[in-house]
């Protein structure tokens, strides 16, 4: 379970990383809720109960997971971590690759492999 929740973190950083680069920021999480949403529920079991501080809860969880709350860039601390853990399962599942096969590895690639 907790590789599992560990590969969930790096692919949501890597995910991260990746809609930075290309001009994602936070805000864009709470744009586009419908106006109907963000007004109390009437009546029931949840009456009263409003998204209205969605925004707010969307800045909460990026500074939570490691990202800055506005832009949603991951900070280098995550960022680094999260790259030596992918390296670390690449340089795994490689090393088996090449053992199962039979490959040989080109000159220099060993020293990568660990």
């Amino acid at each position: 379970m907790d590789e599992a929740l560990a590969a969930g973190r790096r692919n949501m950083i890597l995910q991260s990383l990746f809609a930075a680069q290309r001009g994602w920021i936070a805000e864009f999480d709470s744009r586009d809720v419908r106006r109907g949403s963000l007004e109390p529920i009437p009546d029931g079991k949840y009456k009263g109960f409003t998204i209205a501080k969605l925004p707010d809860l969307v800045y909460e969880y990026y500074r939570l997971s490691g990202r800055h709350e506005r832009t949603g860039r991951p900070f280098f601390d995550v960022v680094d971590f999260t790259i030596r853990e992918v390296l670390k399962a690449a340089r795994a599942y490689f090393r088996g690759f090449f053992c199962c096969c039979g490959f040989v590895p080109p000159a220099g690639f060993e020293g990568w492999l660990g």
